[in-house]
């Protein structure tokens, strides 16, 4: 398994990740100190407050398998690994079925054209398998 990094509880992504995407001519993913930023919200009730919010991207940017796992890494950095007895197609898809995919939904999507299959980064993070899986 890859190693990653935490700062603040937020995961920065490893450096073969940051390879890949300076490989691809994206920009390299921030430091934790990037990640975060404030904000200051002006109301009658709180003035001067400060917010700190977490700067999440969850396009994807790449997919790749190992034997018994589909694994995703997102823009942000995070990388979210799934079983594959969760998605039947994908489970009995040969390699190369596999990895002939292709981004949809304005990158926050992958589709498998050869299998007919299409996944969203919003389904993998919530943990939810296939229809046909359950």
């Amino acid at each position: 398994m890859k190693q990653i990094s935490t700062f603040q509880g937020v995961t920065l992504p490893n450096p073969p990740l940051r390879q890949a995407q300076e490989e691809r001519g994206l920009p390299s993913p921030r430091t934790g100190e990037e990640f975060l930023f404030h904000a200051k919200a002006r109301s009658r009730q709180s003035k001067g407050m400060n917010l700190s919010a977490k700067v999440t991207d969850e396009r994807v940017l790449d997919v790749r398998f190992d034997e018994h796992s589909l694994i995703v890494d997102l823009m942000d950095g995070r990388t979210i690994s799934a079983p594959l007895a969760w998605y039947p197609r994908l489970l009995n898809a040969t390699p190369a079925q596999r990895a002939h995919w292709e981004k949809c939904g304005g990158g926050y999507g992958i589709h498998w054209p050869d299998l007919d299959e299409d996944l969203s980064t919003e389904g993998l993070l919530r943990g939810a398998p296939s229809a046909r899986a359950a």
